[in-house]
């Protein structure tokens, strides 16, 4: 058994403390995608990370549901979209921003040198409500040049830094990144850079594009479940679960109007469900350009 002890800034527990203790699981930005802590958003190129992304600070900022499905912790967000000029920062604001006055706060300069955190930590102290810091991507701030000739060691100093940030002010960093060429069985391995880069991390997120032009989103990491997770852009360039990731309940609905129009009580009655409940999700896969909604209370494809 070991014995609780302090000595200076050190603690340690018994068994029968941690047994009897309660401690409370660690929350989360995005329920069950994005954890509080460290997250480390990898994917090729032009895969759409950036706007995955932006679309997530976007939806915590406004405390809107990502992808229907995920409700947020609604709070400050600071995105720092170094890969951006002024317009194309403004394009992102206009198409996923409905609300101009959230709290979402914008750079796209942003001049780190070699100490790259503590700038961050002025930014914290002067914005209590902030709880996320977006960087895109990880390597505009990375110290020009290595540490020392350890690649591993210097990629786990580098995250360990935003760990210590959450630690000491509690906001959490979402780190967009990049995968290598090759494609392995283990999408941590997709990352690039040394294993340190997702052994630090709390939470790693993959982004891969299938042939169909659908986004695969894998997620790994300590405090959220291992999923996969496939969405797609919609006719108005929103972020939605493509139809393989579909409910039950929607994948029913589908197969019943392919066979042509229904009002939303034939629906109901087809699948045994309460009409006005069936009538709800009718309305939310029509705002989801699922289905398309008629007048009278009719639905098509």
């Amino acid at each position: 058994m070991i014995t609780q002890h302090a000595n200076k800034n050190q603690v340690f527990y018994s068994c029968q403390d941690l047994f009897s203790m309660q401690i409370e699981k660690p929350a989360h930005l995005i329920q069950d995608i994005v954890p509080f802590g460290v997250t480390v958003l990898a994917g090729r190129p032009k895969a759409g990370k950036s706007h995955l992304a932006f679309y997530w600070a976007a939806s915590i900022a406004s405390g809107n549901p990502v992808l229907t499905n995920y409700d947020v912790h609604p709070s400050e967000v600071f995105y720092l979209s170094l890969e951006d000029n002024l317009f194309s920062l403004q394009e992102k604001v206009l198409k996923y921003v409905t609300i101009p006055a959230i709290p979402l706060y914008l750079t796209n300069e942003w001049n780190f040198g070699n100490d790259n955190v503590s700038q961050l930590r002025k930014w914290c102290a002067t914005h209590p409500d902030c709880k996320l810091i977006v960087i895109d991507t990880m390597q505009k701030i990375r110290p020009l040049g290595r540490r020392s000739n350890n690649w591993y060691e210097d990629d786990y100093l580098f995250v360990s830094q935003f760990k210590s940030l959450y630690q000491d002010t509690g906001v959490s960093t979402l780190l967009v990144h990049h995968t290598t060429k090759a494609k392995s069985d283990n999408s941590l391995d997709d990352v690039s850079g040394t294993s340190a880069i997702t052994g630090a991390a709390d939470t790693v997120i993959t982004m891969s594009k299938k042939m169909n032009g659908n986004r695969v989103i894998e997620i790994v990491g300590r405090w959220a479940p291992e999923q996969k997770i496939i969405t797609r852009w919609n006719s108005n360039k929103q972020w939605i679960l493509a139809e393989e990731q579909m409910s039950p309940d929607r994948k029913l609905i589908i197969e019943i109007l392919s066979d042509g129009t229904l009002h939303y009580k034939e629906i109901g009655e087809k699948m045994g469900k309460n009409p006005n409940t069936i009538y709800k999700l009718l309305v939310r896969m029509a705002s989801d350009d699922q289905i398309q909604k008629l007048e009278d209370g009719h639905f098509s494809l």
